[in-house]
């Protein structure tokens, strides 16, 4: 009996997968995502992905099931595909929001965009094993604040104290310039004091004897 249900088992969860696939692209085309910036729809889409699961909670199961694991290759397969296709739908929100200039230039849009899928996978499976025990829609906020600080791009003022350092270092240059400003006529005091005992010498030298006072008021 076993083996005679085993390939009807299959064809339910390849159904399973269909529906999930169906259902995921039915509702990230009413997200009204067109709307909003790349940055915003990056954050809409994972509130939904949460929402998701937390509706779809066969989903995380099935990813974590024995069926999947070492089951069916077809079956494997079947899920690889819309996990991919997620995958490429996320990389192309990051690289959007790249374009736009509201996320660093210098990361990697597939791997941010796998990172993002582990961290909720992550967070379904301890909601899993947890019983359900908390919200997992209400986790989006944590995640989006993790990774979005993490992308943001870098400026001279980042950080808590930022603004303090650009203010020291705009102070500084400004008494630096100060200090240039006033030590310029001093040099060229120097200078011609300089030549002119360069001179006084040159003619003592000449001379071989010292200069009387009307010859110092020549030089």
């Amino acid at each position: 009996i076993a083996v005679s249900a085993r390939p009807k088992w299959k064809n339910v969860l390849l159904a399973l997968v269909d529906t999930v696939q169906s259902r995921l692209q039915e509702k990230l085309q009413g997200l009204g995502l067109e709307t909003l910036s790349p940055l915003e729809r990056l954050q809409t889409v994972i509130r939904f992905h949460l929402r998701f699961i937390q509706q779809q909670p066969g989903i995380p199961r099935l990813l974590f099931s024995e069926e999947l694991q070492s089951g069916d290759p077809a079956l494997r397969e079947r899920m690889n595909l819309m996990v991919e296709g997620f995958l490429k739908f996320l990389t192309g929100l990051i690289s959007a929001a790249q374009q736009a200039g509201q996320i660093r230039g210098d990361i990697n849009p597939e791997q941010h965009a796998c990172l993002l899928i582990a961290t909720v996978q992550g967070l379904a499976f301890r909601w899993i094993l947890s019983g359900h025990r908390f919200v997992l829609a209400d986790q989006a906020d944590a995640i989006i604040t993790a990774l979005m600080e993490g992308w943001m791009p870098r400026t001279t003022n980042a950080g808590p104290h930022g603004e303090a350092a650009a203010e020291f270092r705009d102070t500084e240059s400004k008494e630096l310039a100060g200090v240039r400003q006033h030590d310029r006529p001093r040099a060229l005091v120097e200078a011609n004091e300089q030549e002119l005992l360069a001179e006084i010498k040159k003619r003592v030298e000449a001379k071989q004897a010292a200069l009387s006072g009307e010859e110092l008021d020549k030089v």
